[in-house]
């Protein structure tokens, strides 16, 4: 089985595996435990698109931190039920990171940073959080970005205590990393079983290109020389890495856009290197069914080490819907998926709806998260459930979609994370009455 895009969990014959380990045991089994994507073996009875009352006000819980504008870019879900988000709140003129912490009821969790949030100036100018996990032994680590002078921006990567307070034994408190020759964004990441960390998104290359960029931390925080060269890749022909997954074998894939025309997605071996194996070349591309697919935006890899990229399909020049592409493992498209490898699907006719995270349950089936970011409606989050085959599963929600928001609420979904119960959790941002605020949603 296996977890969400960013953070891959899997199943093989009965035995626990984390991002590339086999049998597992004490720090690796613990950290397996408390992530926020792990499906137990036993059976789950998984959420049927219900909100969940008993969470925050009516299944929802938002919280305004000081400032203006902020939202919650991805969550995940500690092994004692509480609930980690990161993102970013504007601060004056610039954007810093935030971390939030609540109780599995969705109230703010006092014990972290002494009000559940905390916000972080990594930078004189505008920095966010795209990433986070949970350590084995707790200590939470978020990834991002942030302004580095006339270099443009870093990825930067920060571990904090289990106290919220900043752990300066791992790179200082942050770890900065820049490519060297101009903007560098880090989108997504994964700990790896042995507590490397993985960390991908957007670098900048010589003649002002924008490639994959990729970087391997050691537990301290330090570039991983093993990796790459020096702790970092690049990969050519490509743009821009949304997501990172890594399969039982300790091979990485990337997914993502190559321009703004089609579809990249990229195996690399355990060293950093391309993995000829997958595609032929260690990179794959897709166009859209009529018109490009735009945007890559999460990837999910099945038990059976079949890959999921989700994103979106121009079926004409202006409408934008979900699509998923499953591909085998030799990153050929999966023509049991569907017919063709492909599904796309428009839930409500909105113009510019797309995948933004996606989770695979221990049944098989695929729970999708989108939104319609850019349209600046109502009722802009969605979930779909399909079936293994690629078809939609009536049993969820309503003929197999859910969409939430509404009562004049504007709402854009940016992470999925399923709890042992089967429950969903969901991060975005919410608009109420002109106030941006960061916040979750729970469905039973």
């Amino acid at each position: 089985m296996a977890g969400i895009s960013k953070n891959l969990i899997l199943t093989f014959s009965g035995c626990l595996a984390l991002c590339g380990c086999g049998r597992l045991g004490g720090d690796a089994l613990r950290s397996l435990l408390s992530d926020s994507n792990v499906m137990s073996s036993s059976p789950i009875t998984y959420s049927t698109g219900i909100v969940d009352s008993t969470f925050g006000t009516a299944g929802f819980s938002t919280f305004k931190v000081a400032g203006n504008d902020q939202f919650i870019k991805q969550i995940k879900i500690q092994g004692d039920g509480k609930i980690v988000g990161t993102g970013s709140v504007q601060v004056g003129a610039n954007y810093e990171s935030l971390v939030v912490r609540t109780n599995s009821d969705g109230s703010l969790d006092t014990s972290f940073n002494s009000t559940g949030t905390r916000v972080l100036s990594l930078s004189a100018g505008t920095d966010q959080g795209t990433g986070v996990a949970i350590q084995s032994d707790g200590k939470i680590v978020f990834s991002g970005f942030a302004a580095n002078g006339g270099n443009g921006d870093d990825f930067v990567v920060t571990r904090l205590n289990t106290d919220g307070s900043t752990d300066a034994s791992f790179g200082g408190g942050s770890m900065y990393t820049h490519f060297g020759f101009g903007n560098d964004h880090a989108n997504a990441m994964v700990i790896q079983s042995d507590g490397k960390l993985l960390v991908a998104g957007m670098a900048r290359v010589a003649g002002a290109t924008d490639n994959f960029g990729i970087i391997r931390l050691d537990g301290t925080g330090i570039l991983d020389a093993t990796f790459g060269a020096g702790g970092k890749q690049t990969i050519g022909s490509t743009t821009s890495a949304a997501a990172a997954a890594v399969q039982a074998d300790g091979k990485i894939i990337l997914a993502g856009q190559e321009g703004n025309v089609r579809v990249a997605a990229t195996r690399l071996n355990s060293d950093g290197s391309l993995d000829t194996g997958f595609g032929g070349t260690g990179v794959v591309y897709f166009n859209g069914s009529a018109h490009p697919i735009l945007l890559g935006t999460a990837i999910a890899i099945q038990s059976d080490g079949k890959i999921i990229v989700g994103g979106l399909d121009t079926d004409n020049a202006t409408v934008a819907n979900v699509a998923l592409i499953r591909l085998n493992s030799d990153g050929s498209l999966d023509t049991s998926f569907n017919g063709t490898g492909r599904v796309t699907t428009n839930v409500s006719g909105i113009s510019c709806e797309q995948v933004k995270d996606i989770s695979i349950q221990a049944d098989g089936k695929i729970i999708v998260l989108g939104d319609d970011d850019g349209c600046g409606l109502a009722d802009g989050m969605f979930m779909i459930r399909y079936n293994s085959d690629g078809t939609i599963d009536a049993t969820f929600g309503i003929f197999g979609t859910q969409t939430f928001g509404g009562d004049g609420i504007y709402s854009l979904a940016n992470s999925l994370a399923v709890q042992p119960d089967g429950k969903f959790v969901i991060g975005g941002q919410y608009l109420f009455n002109a106030s941006a605020q960061s916040g979750f949603y729970r469905f039973k």
